[in-house]
């Protein structure tokens, strides 16, 4: 997923998976990848607030080691797998806001983020995702 940053603001791309949660920040330059367990899938569905603790867990272990402080980030893209199926849309969106405090969040299907990574823009496509 790719994302820019203007002036000091942050923003924060998160990608989940099955087989593991991404995290990359973007300021002045991209910062490092950090991972967490994937989704977890139980009787109700996935455990979005697990995740959104996981991402704070890591947001807030990054802003410790490079002593910025652990201000909200200005834009969360959150991008994840089973959003369609197998989540209330509002309530994640709801989820992520409330768990990590940004000024701008957007939530979208793997699916959707897949095919704005592959393309570079927000239209008609299609992508092949085998593995």
């Amino acid at each position: 997923m790719t994302s820019h940053s203007s002036g000091g603001s942050t923003v924060v791309a998160v990608d989940i998976g099955g087989s593991g949660l991404r995290l990359q920040t973007y300021a002045a330059r991209p910062g490092p990848v950090l991972t967490a367990p994937g989704a977890r899938v139980g009787a109700g569905g996935i455990d979005v607030a697990a995740l959104v603790a996981d991402a704070r867990s890591l947001l807030d272990g990054a802003a410790a080691e490079d002593a910025s402080g652990a201000e909200p980030p200005e834009v969360v893209v959150w991008s994840m797998r089973g959003l369609l199926f197998l989540a209330d849309r509002a309530e994640v969106l709801r989820t992520v806001v409330e768990g990590l405090g940004a000024r701008r969040t957007v939530v979208v299907s793997d699916a959707v983020a897949g095919l704005v990574g592959a393309t570079g823009r927000i239209g008609p496509g299609a992508v092949v995702a085998a593995g």
